[in-house]
């Protein structure tokens, strides 16, 4: 029994350094992610953990954060004019590079300076950088402060703990009303049957997100306002039925439970990357949220007519629905 529940993490651990290996030979570095288990993550978790002379919200790197990295660090040789030319290319409207985006831009501008021609040679150099900014630690130039474990995972200011709780019921109004879920492409010239590059549509939705209801066609805008009106309704009574019955004991509510507690971890984790780091509520990240809805409103609504069926009663009032429910 024992070697029985080990087989799955025997399979993962194998698996893991199968794709460790691929990555040695073809990249010349043994890691099966760079983000998860390589020596860039530590050097950009401790420039993460220096400590910022503002606080800006959904940004964790700030670019006075690394102006101040590139005056005391000899590895990471950049001038504050050529970050000054990076932040106003691919910064927002603050001039800073916002959550979500600098792991990756970090990556990008550190490549393009140094031109490393493997990933032996850049995990070199984030090495190099890691152990000097923990040097820098211990002098004391850096102050530290607390960070997350994970490297997409950004402690939130005072403000972003007051609005995420808003965002919270923001996500759950934009799934229960299907706002902005669009039915067919806003790309122009694109028709159904024909092949694209989801990466296209992808890109266009994050950039116009408040405008691609409009260009659904008729029937389909349709099926959206139907489900949407049809979810607002059940909604609240699903929530009463569930909650009311939650002490049963059956297959039904286990299901309904785990269904419910799925649904407000999915929720909770969009509505804090909205929050801590860039636009999330969106249907891309939240289209296995609109499927535990239904079956959520399905289940408690199968309740409803198992109590039905169970009663001898052919007529019924308002009240007696209510005394169902």
């Amino acid at each position: 029994t024992i070697l029985i529940s080990l087989i799955p993490f025997i399979v993962l651990y194998l698996n893991l350094n199968i794709v460790s290996y691929i990555n040695y030979k073809h990249y010349k570095i043994y890691t099966y992610n760079e983000l998860k288990n390589s020596d860039f993550k530590k050097a950009y978790k401790n420039i993460l953990s220096i400590k910022d002379e503002e606080k800006l919200d959904a940004i964790a790197i700030p670019k006075s954060t690394l102006y101040k990295l590139a005056s005391n660090s000899k590895v990471f040789n950049f001038k504050k004019e050529e970050l000054d030319i990076i932040f106003k290319r691919y910064g927002d409207s603050r001039g800073e590079i916002y959550n979500g985006n600098i792991v990756w831009y970090l990556r990008y501008f550190i490549f393009n300076k140094n031109k490393f021609h493997n990933g032996f040679e850049a995990n070199k150099y984030y090495k190099e950088l890691n152990d000097e900014v923990d040097l820098l630690f211990k002098k004391g130039v850096f102050k530290k402060e607390l960070t997350s474990p994970s490297t997409f995972i950004y402690v939130p200011t005072k403000v972003e703990l007051v609005k995420l709780p808003i965002d919270f019921f923001k996500t759950i109004f934009y799934t229960s009303s299907y706002k902005n879920v669009k039915t067919i492409t806003n790309m122009k010239g694109h028709s159904y049957g024909t092949k694209y590059k989801i990466y296209n549509v992808i890109y266009t939705d994050y950039h116009d997100a408040e405008n691609i209801v409009k260009n659904n066609v008729f029937g389909f805008e349709i099926i959206r306002l139907l489900y949407s009106i049809i979810t607002i309704i059940l909604t609240p009574i699903s929530l009463v039925v569930f909650f009311k019955n939650i002490k049963i004991k059956d297959k039904l509510n286990l299901i309904n439970i785990i269904i419910f507690i799925i649904y407000l971890i999915i929720t909770a984790g969009v509505s804090y990357t909205n929050t801590t780091a860039f636009p999330a509520i969106r249907y891309i990240y939240l289209g296995n949220v609109y499927i535990l809805q239904n079956l959520f409103i399905c289940l408690n609504i199968y309740r409803i007519y198992q109590k039905i069926s169970k009663s001898r009663k052919k007529k019924y009032s308002i009240k007696d629905y209510l005394r169902l429910i």
